[in-house]
């Protein structure tokens, strides 16, 4: 159980059914009700504002509407807040948009949003930071001792090995990297990279009616409306982190992932000229549970709430999505200092602590 954001004395408050929680009106998507295992959050709109020393976007925030909110009513609200331009809307959750807003005005944005009785909730597009580089080690040599275990000074490891005599992965499955960008012409990446099939390359045409032009490998969220190639400009991290989970294996290549064969869909989110940061991954988590990721890695952190990823995450209970996030590398007991998104207290959440070759937290 992870550290919660409190709940002010006077509220308004809005508690919603499971039905609620995911949106069931996408052409294509069939989202299972019976499958959501978490309740509904409740929602105090008195919570939503901007603290001091919080770290976000200066040019967008998330707004969510109450479901069913007329077209005319949002766009009163948008009027109130003086917003002219919505960059995005959430494919699972209804209601859930990011607007662009004056990089002067958010605070005060985001209280004319929550002023309108319409609105559910509003606040800043959180950032968070990515986890630390690591090097590209093999596993012949024993120097990728993560994948190992059992016995001796490098006993701290996944025992990967072991699962590798039972199931090496799929290529039916696809795991969506949400990190900084991945090289997917790596060769250890090349053969298990995700190709977006009902796509024509280059044509200029959104042929999977998905909302997203030629996204053949993924997409960059790192600006928007974003592009096309998620390529790593500043940082190896996601192909790092990209190897990791599915590196080809017995192809005497370099690495060996947990999983020898999946397809890896690269989300690009790193800040625009700045290494330090991660932008925008509630956007690409909706994007890859509506474009069928059963899994997403999520090897960042920051310290707060983000009521839009938290929805996401609910939501996407709904197709099975397992989101596997990291604990942080600070040693830190995040049951008091809580590191989201792997503090979000969602049953499809698996927190995962970084740790040294004999088993101590790294």
């Amino acid at each position: 159980m992870c550290a919660g954001h409190g709940t002010p004395a006077q509220a308004q408050i809005f508690q919603f059914s499971r039905a609620e929680a995911v949106r069931q009106d996408v052409p294509g998507l069939e989202p299972r009700l019976d499958w959501i295992r978490d309740e509904a959050p409740v929602y105090d709109k008195r919570s939503f504002r901007v603290l001091a020393g919080d770290d976000y976007e200066p040019e967008s925030a998330f707004v969510r509407f109450l479901p069913g909110t007329p077209d005319t009513a949002r766009g009163a609200a948008h009027a109130l807040a003086g917003i002219g331009d919505v960059l995005w809307t959430s494919r699972l959750v209804s209601d859930l948009h990011l607007v662009r807003v004056d990089r002067f005005d958010v605070e005060q944005t985001i209280q004319r949003y929550l002023d309108h009785p319409d609105t559910l909730y509003a606040e800043p597009s959180y950032r968070a930071r990515p986890g630390l580089d690591s090097n590209d080690p093999s596993f012949v040599d024993g120097t990728q001792w993560g994948m190992q275990g059992g016995q001796g000074p490098s006993h701290g490891g996944s025992n990967a090995e072991f699962a590798w005599d039972e199931h090496r992965g799929s290529n039916d499955i696809t795991i969506a990297v949400i990190d900084s960008g991945v090289d997917f012409v790596h060769p250890d990446l090349a053969g298990n990279h995700r190709t977006n099939s009902l796509e024509v390359p280059d044509n200029g045409e959104d042929d999977d009616k998905n909302g997203f032009i030629d996204d053949l490998h993924g997409w960059d969220f790192s600006s928007l409306p974003g592009d096309n190639i998620p390529l790593p400009d500043c940082s190896d991290h996601g192909t790092h982190v990209a190897g990791t989970v599915g590196a080809q294996g017995d192809n005497n290549v370099g690495v060996v992932g947990v999983s020898w064969d999946c397809l890896v869909m690269a989300l690009k989110c790193q800040t625009p000229g700045d290494c330090n940061f991660i932008s925008n991954a509630p956007l690409a988590l909706d994007y890859a549970v509506a474009n069928g990721a059963r899994v997403s890695n999520h090897s960042y952190g920051g310290p707060s709430f983000n009521q839009a990823a938290y929805d996401l995450i609910l939501a996407s209970q709904a197709f099975g999505h397992l989101v596997v996030a990291a604990a942080g590398n600070d040693w830190v007991d995040t049951d008091v200092t809580p590191l989201y998104p792997s503090c979000y207290d969602l049953d499809n959440i698996i927190s995962v602590a970084n740790i040294e070759d004999d088993g101590d937290l790294y």
